[in-house]
């Protein structure tokens, strides 16, 4: 028969090894760390520019999330050091979540971890639009201005009368040599509309024609828009301009317009 001891003992050793007969494999995914905790904690503030830009770009980051996590107490992470984890996502869904993730925040990372399911929050990219845009813009001192965009739309329901709209956003985001955000600037690029005449201008539709860095290093978008029907002396077609400006560590963003022409009227 088997003595007390060894009882105790057995089930010591088979209580030490319960949470990894649990655990499953899993990714984390990582967008800051250091070995200092407060030097980790200080990077938060900068989370709050890349959550809003994620946000709008149809990516879900979980609640709770990104959590600041001491890397001995996850399996699998290197020991010694703080990091601030974005999610902990199934092996299947990481690749896609890393992408998105790496488009604002270049140097996140991925690890792959032991964790139990119940554990598991990955960024939701089920609704992500946000992707990069073939421009890319050189500046001075190591410095880029990179361009993203995203798209959102709107539809009224059923029978009820309304707006509808799709339209793409462009995001440029000015970087150091590193790869870190340090502004961001928006503009609307193209759009279609079409709504209650009755409110203005039963639709209109803009296309971006050009999209160019000028000398002095500042960047021009240009729309070329149009209105299907407009009321007398309204406007019916024009350029919309967006000029972002760098100016040190910082954008700039300046709107006008180019080229108008309005509905002529009856007995003009």
């Amino acid at each position: 028969m088997m003595s007390r001891a060894c009882v105790i003992a057995a089930l010591s050793l088979a209580l030490a090894w319960a949470p990894e007969a649990q655990a499953g494999e899993a990714v984390a995914l990582i967008w800051k760390g250091a070995k200092n905790k407060a030097d980790v904690e200080s990077l938060e503030p900068a989370w709050t520019q890349l959550s809003t830009l994620l946000s709008d770009g149809g990516v879900a980051i979980p609640e709770g999330f990104p959590k600041l996590v001491q890397s001995n107490t996850v399996r699998g992470l290197k020991p010694g050091f703080w990091v601030w984890v974005v999610g902990f996502c199934p092996s299947d869904d990481s690749v896609r979540a890393l992408e998105l993730l790496k488009l604002v925040a270049p140097d996140t990372y991925a690890r792959d971890v032991q964790l139990p399911a119940k554990s598991l929050a990955c960024p939701d990219v089920s609704a992500a639009s946000l992707q990069a845009d073939s421009h890319e813009f050189k500046l001075s001192g190591g410095r880029v201005l990179r361009v993203l965009t995203y798209d959102e739309s709107s539809a009224p329901e059923g029978d009820e009368p309304g707006d509808s709209y799709t339209r793409t956003h462009y995001v440029f985001l000015l970087t150091d040599k590193k790869g870190a955000v340090l502004d961001t600037a928006s503009a609307v690029g193209e759009e279609q509309f079409s709504g209650d005449p009755r409110n203005g201008p039963s639709n209109h539709r803009c296309q971006v024609s050009e999209l160019e860095q000028k000398k002095g290093g500042a960047v021009e978008l240009i729309r070329n828009c149009s209105a299907g029907a407009a009321e007398c002396g309204s406007l019916m077609s024009a350029d919309e301009v967006t000029l972002i400006k760098v100016s040190g560590d910082t954008l700039m963003s300046t709107e006008s317009r180019r080229n108008e022409e309005y509905m002529e009227c009856e007995g003009d």
